[in-house]
């Protein structure tokens, strides 16, 4: 075999493509951790990423947030589920405490993960109102409406 010829295999051997097909938008494109993260919120209790309490049973919708157009899949893991995929996912806790969240997102080259602890308390600790300041409540609601319909 010539010089030639080994020099043209070589060449051949480390395009990716065929000769002649132009690179994609994201051949060799990296997932950047700046590039990924995930928000959520209860759907009860109202609980987000920058406070609150979630509650266990309520659905808690988690979204991924990423700015890399590159980013083919996200992939969910909740504690002792297998792991999902989606940009946008419900989940439930069935029981109060800490759980650590974790999105991974899954560019051409390399993956990057984030985690988030969420915090979800038993319903009986959500505090309520008490039937007499429910209906003191109401009753003065009731007056103002009154007051305001006559003036």
């Amino acid at each position: 075999m010539s010089f030639s010829a080994v020099v043209l295999l070589a060449i051949a051997a480390l395009q990716p493509k065929p000769l002649g097909v132009p690179p994609g938008p994201c051949d060799g494109a990296v997932i950047l951790p700046s590039q990924v993260a995930f928000d959520f919120q209860g759907n009860t209790s109202g609980c987000t990423q920058s406070g609150g309490t979630c509650i266990a049973g309520e659905t808690i919708v988690f979204t991924a947030v990423t700015s890399n157009a590159c980013i083919m899949t996200r992939l969910w893991q909740f504690p002792g589920d297998p792991v999902v995929a989606g940009t946008t996912i419900n989940h439930i806790f069935a029981s109060p405490g800490s759980f650590m969240v974790t999105m991974t997102a899954v560019g051409p080259t390399n993956s990057v993960q984030v985690s988030r602890t969420v915090t979800v308390a038993s319903s009986s600790a959500i505090p309520t109102l008490d039937s007499s300041v429910l209906v003191l409540l109401l009753v003065s609601i009731a007056i103002v409406a009154m007051y305001r319909l006559r003036h």
